[in-house]
């Protein structure tokens, strides 16, 4: 499942954002984070079932620095 968050700008949030990745040990690939005239985008793949993968979205859409995260199609 890919997916799509825009985050708060600046690196503290992307920073957040990608311990909290790390700490939960998500199963993701294919992360590509940017950063333009102060917008984060982090596009990533959950490597695991959608089931799981709709769980991660809503544990990492709570996070503060989350503006927006949803499934890319």
């Amino acid at each position: 499942m890919k997916v799509e968050a825009k985050l708060d700008s600046g690196i503290y949030a992307l920073n957040r954002f990608m311990l909290t990745i790390q700490n939960k040990r998500m199963p993701i690939r294919n992360l590509d984070a940017k950063m333009r005239d102060g917008d984060t985008t982090v596009a990533f793949t959950f490597d695991c079932p959608p089931e799981n993968a709709r769980r991660y979205t809503i544990l990492l859409d709570g996070l503060e620095d989350v503006r927006e995260i949803g499934p890319v199609e």
